[in-house]
C-alpha cells in the first residue's frame, strides 16, 4: 500500500513538473550568482550569434579560461566561457542544449573533472524542459528490474527517492516563477543588468575576493609543495549506463546534430588525481581530448586555492589552451610523462 501511495505521489508531482517546465520565468530568476545571471543572459537574451569556441564546466573552467586572451590571440574569433559554480553533467548537457538551440557554435570544450558526480546540479531545475524530465525519469526507471519493483529493493528506493526529490524541486519552481514574475514587475531587471555589466567589464573573469594573490592558508600549506602527479587506480567513469555517461553521450549526439565539434579538456586542480589511460580512452571515444601541460601551472604562486587558478595562473593555462588550439589535440602532453604514484603526497 505504501508503494502504491508513493507511486501515485510521484505521478502527481511528475504531472505538475511537466506543466511548470513550460514556464520561462525561472530563466530570469534573480539568483544571487552573477556568473549564472550572465549565462542566462547569453542563453536567452542575446540575439543568435556565431561563436567559435565555448568552454563548459565547473568553477575551475570559469576561473582558468580567459576568453578575451584567446580572442586576442586568435583574431576575429569569438570565445564564451560558460563555467559556473559546482560540478554536474546534467547542467553541462542542459547548457549545451539551450546554447546550440539558439546560437551557432563551431567547437565546444567540456571540462574533464577529477571525480564524476552523480547528484543533480542545483541549477538544473531552472533549465529543464518536459522532454528532459521524461527522458531522465525513463533513464532511472530503466535501471530497475521487475524484481526491484515487486520487492521494493534498495535500488528501487534510491531511484524513487531521486525522482520524488526531482519532481518536488520542479514543483517548487512553479511557486518561485510566480515570485519571479512579481519581482521583475516591481524592480525591473536592474539586478541582472548590473551583474551582466560588471561581468563584461571584468573581461569575463572571476573577480570575487583577490584574483591575483594566493590565499595565505594556501601558501602556508603548499608553498614548498612539489606535486607528484597521482594517477587514479580504478575506472575514471562507471559503465555506459551510469548517470554521468548518460549525459556525456547525449552531449556527443547533440553536438553532432547541430554540426558542432565536441572535445574534452582537462582543467586540473592543484595536486589532482589524474585520469588513467582507460579513462582517457573513454573520453576519446566521444571526442578529442586536450591535456594542457601541468608542469607549467603546478607552482603555488599561480593558484588562489587548491581548486582555482587566478590572475597569472589563468594566463598561463589559457596560453596553453591557445597553443593546443593552434597545434591540435595531438600536441597535448601524454599522461605517461607524469609520475604514476597512487596517492597524493600531501598530508
Amino acid at each position: 500500500m505504501r508503494l502504491v501511495k508513493i507511486i501515485f505521489l510521484m505521478l502527481f508531482l511528475a504531472a505538475v513538473s511537466a506543466y511548470v517546465c513550460h514556464f520561462s520565468g525561472l530563466r530570469r530568476l534573480p539568483i544571487a550568482d552573477d556568473k549564472w545571471l550572465w549565462i542566462q543572459h547569453v542563453l536567452h537574451d542575446q540575439p543568435p550569434t556565431e561563436v567559435d569556441y565555448v568552454f563548459i564546466g565547473s568553477s575551475r573552467t570559469w576561473c582558468a579560461v580567459r576568453s578575451r586572451q584567446i580572442e586576442a590571440a586568435r583574431h576575429g574569433e569569438r570565445v564564451w566561457n560558460l563555467g559556473r559554480h559546482w560540478i554536474g553533467r546534467d547542467i553541462d548537457y542542459l547548457l549545451l542544449e539551450q546554447l546550440l538551440s539558439r546560437h551557432r557554435v563551431r567547437h565546444v570544450f567540456i571540462e574533464i573533472i577529477g571525480q564524476e558526480k552523480f547528484a543533480p546540479h542545483a541549477y538544473a531545475k531552472y533549465l529543464v524542459t518536459p522532454e528532459n524530465v521524461l527522458k531522465e525519469a525513463g533513464y532511472h526507471l530503466s535501471r530497475l528490474r521487475p524484481v526491484d519493483y515487486l520487492t521494493y529493493s534498495s535500488q528501487a528506493k534510491e531511484v524513487i527517492k531521486h525522482l520524488l526529490s526531482y519532481s518536488a524541486e520542479l514543483s517548487v519552481r512553479w511557486y518561485r516563477s510566480v515570485l519571479t514574475a512579481g519581482w521583475l514587475t516591481v524592480s525591473g531587471d536592474r539586478g541582472r543588468a548590473a551583474a551582466v555589466d560588471a561581468y563584461e567589464k571584468s573581461g569575463g573573469f572571476y573577480t570575487r575576493d583577490n584574483q591575483v594573490q594566493p590565499r595565505p592558508d594556501f601558501v602556508e600549506r603548499y608553498g614548498r609543495f612539489q606535486p607528484l602527479f597521482p594517477v587514479s587506480k580504478g575506472p575514471y567513469l562507471l559503465p555506459p549506463e551510469s548517470f554521468p555517461d548518460y549525459y556525456l553521450h547525449r552531449m556527443r549526439v547533440l553536438a553532432e546534430r547541430h554540426g558542432a565539434e565536441l572535445s574534452f579538456i582537462f582543467i586540473s586542480d592543484f595536486g589532482a588525481v589524474l585520469p588513467n589511460n582507460q579513462a582517457f580512452e573513454r573520453y576519446r571515444a566521444m571526442g578529442e581530448v586536450y591535456f594542457p601541460s601541468l608542469r607549467r601551472i603546478y607552482h603555488s604562486e599561480l593558484w588562489r586555492d587548491k581548486n582555482h587558478l587566478y590572475g597569472p595562473g589563468a594566463v598561463v593555462l589559457t596560453d596553453e589552451i591557445i597553443r593546443l588550439l593552434e597545434e591540435g589535440a595531438s600536441a597535448s602532453e601524454e599522461l605517461g610523462q607524469y609520475v604514476p604514484v597512487i596517492e597524493n603526497n600531501v598530508r
